[in-house]
């Protein structure tokens, strides 16, 4: 083993006690902010961030389970820390596109009205789909005004034919798409992609979560690769909410003043979470490189 990658156990501790901190300096944030009247652009980050957090104390409730317990049947949840990290990344991207200091209010205008449509579309497919076409209709009397009142934004009307189209229709909350939405939390696109596709697969249970269990020993004692995934969960999840904590900070610039030693240590660890890449570590055992698929080993 190279002697500067770190083992499996330790990178997952490593990261493990991170987040912790990240965790605890976001809640610390949070509770300092607490309920005031704020304007809509800080109040729906305010409640994204309040998501973010919860989940982080989910986060660190399971990764406090290591599988080394006396019980050999409790084990290390790598699946759902990726699948959480996942939600942070959606969770966050959300809150720094409605929280965007630097969105004119025509633009802000544009990203809200077009969430209010989306919000409104889903609520009528939800009913359709219930069978509760009172209910759907309800939804349904009001996309008209909303799709009027979006067309008439500035920002709306110089955008080309097809996004607008999509957006009238009420598929996506962003007005550039999601991923260029993400791109904020400060990751190479192409990465971010790889990655929300490996955290996507353990989400949905799709093949490259469950392909390789018994190669990988994903439900061994003290599994190397399960605490891979698992530390590489936790260091993207300390990324995202401690670019969501500066962020809120950014918006009620006055809880600084109290914490500033948790603040200034949040901007400076932040740089360096969820760099780790993909494979980097030799905890990650094999995402597909150098090993015959399973299904061929024995043709």
């Amino acid at each position: 083993m190279n002697p500067s990658v770190l083992s499996p156990a330790k990178y997952f501790e490593r990261e493990r006690a991170k987040f912790t901190q990240v965790w605890e300096a976001s809640t610390g944030i949070s509770r300092a902010v607490g309920l005031r009247v704020a304007d809509e652009r800080r109040g729906w980050a305010s409640w994204l961030f309040m998501r973010a957090c919860v989940t982080g104390r989910t986060i660190t409730g399971l990764a406090s389970i290591s599988g080394n317990e006396a019980d050999k049947e409790i084990y290390l949840d790598n699946a759902s820390l990726a699948s959480l990290a996942r939600n942070l990344i959606d969770n966050v991207t959300a809150l720094l596109y409605v929280g965007d200091r630097n969105a004119s209010e025509q633009e802000w205008r544009c990203r809200k009205w077009i969430i209010d449509l989306h919000d409104c579309t889903e609520r009528s497919k939800f009913f359709h789909l219930q069978g509760d076409a009172k209910r759907a209709q309800e939804f349904d009397d009001q996309l008209p005004e909303l799709r009027r009142r979006l067309e008439s934004n500035e920002v709306f009307q110089k955008l080309e034919n097809k996004p607008r189209k999509k957006l009238l229709a009420g598929r996506d909350m962003y007005i550039h798409g999601r991923s260029a939405a993400a791109e904020n939390l400060g990751w190479d696109e192409k990465y971010l992609k790889a990655l929300y596709k490996y955290f996507s697969m353990q989400t949905h249970s799709l093949p490259m979560s469950f392909h390789r269990t018994w190669l990988n020993r994903i439900y061994a004692d003290d599994s190397s690769y399960a605490r891979g995934v698992a530390g590489l969960a936790l260091d993207c999840a300390s990324r995202c909410l401690g670019v969501a904590a500066v962020r809120l900070v950014e918006l009620f610039p006055d809880v600084e003043h109290g914490l500033r030693a948790e603040v200034m240590w949040l901007r400076a660890s932040i740089e360096q979470c969820g760099l780790s890449g993909i494979g980097g570590h030799e905890a990650i055992t094999d995402f597909g490189g150098g090993v015959r698929h399973e299904l061929l080993k024995n043709d």
